[in-house]
């Protein structure tokens, strides 16, 4: 069994690849394919970098769709024969007739044909049409999500500030004059932050979204004219 790329399945089921590639999203969340049977991953090098190539049949099987292409205005219909890959092979309907038929016969035969396909059409274009309009709730549901993350993130930013800056009115007070060594105590137990300055508790703050291992930094925000320095920086494991 050849296993096709969404470009090549597009052109074998002639259907839209973003339809395609939408329906081949929905299996793999819904756990229905079975890797190594029903897609492989080619080149692959790690999780973002490598090619998905599916089994065809399968894939058709799984999403109802048929590979036979669609009757045309040149008489062509799907056929019963398979080719080695399993796909329907379409053959051109011929009838011996003979060429003294009336003209009028003719041309009913012609307007049927034309009748079957533009009705064969218009059944497709509602299908993909259908498609599409499920594919773009779906990205507009993911985009959903993407805001909904990034508005919590900013909430908890909020609050962290907030409850930083009441903590921290009395800061004045904890501080040495200007010019003396201030000693500062920073403690990330869990996702509990406590931090004390001169030997004097000054803020704590729990948020779980922060609980996993990040960088250290010594920082200083920007656009504000000043002078920070730091001696005797030193680390420690919590037991």
């Amino acid at each position: 069994m050849e296993f096709l790329t969404l470009h090549q399945l597009s052109r074998e089921l002639n259907k839209p690849e973003k339809v395609l590639r939408y329906k081949f999203k929905k299996l793999l969340k819904k756990n229905t394919l079975v890797e190594g049977e029903d897609f492989i991953r080619e080149g692959y090098i790690d999780d973002k970098h490598f090619l998905f190539k599916i089994n065809p049949i399968r894939f058709a099987q799984l999403t109802e769709l048929s590979p036979s292409p669609l009757p045309d205005t040149n008489g062509y219909q799907p056929g019963t024969n398979t080719d080695t890959n399993g796909y329907q092979v379409g053959t051109k309907v011929v009838t011996n007739t003979d060429t003294k038929t009336p003209e009028a016969d003719t041309n009913i035969g012609n307007q049927q044909k034309t009748t079957d396909a533009n009705d064969a059409q218009e059944s497709f274009n509602k299908t993909v049409t259908n498609e599409f309009i499920d594919l773009m709730k779906e990205q507009l549901r993911e985009k959903d999500k993407q805001l909904k993350e990034k508005d919590d993130q900013l909430k908890s930013k909020d609050e962290l500030l907030k409850i930083v800056q009441e903590q921290a009115k009395e800061k004045d007070k904890l501080m040495k004059p200007e010019g003396q060594w201030n000693h500062f105590r920073l403690e990330a137990r869990g996702a509990t932050f406590t931090a004390w300055i001169n030997g004097t508790k000054a803020v704590e703050y729990t948020n779980p979204k922060f609980a996993d291992a990040a960088p250290i930094g010594l920082q200083i925000h920007q656009g504000l004219k000043m002078k920070v320095e730091y001696r005797n920086v030193r680390l420690a494991e919590l037991p």
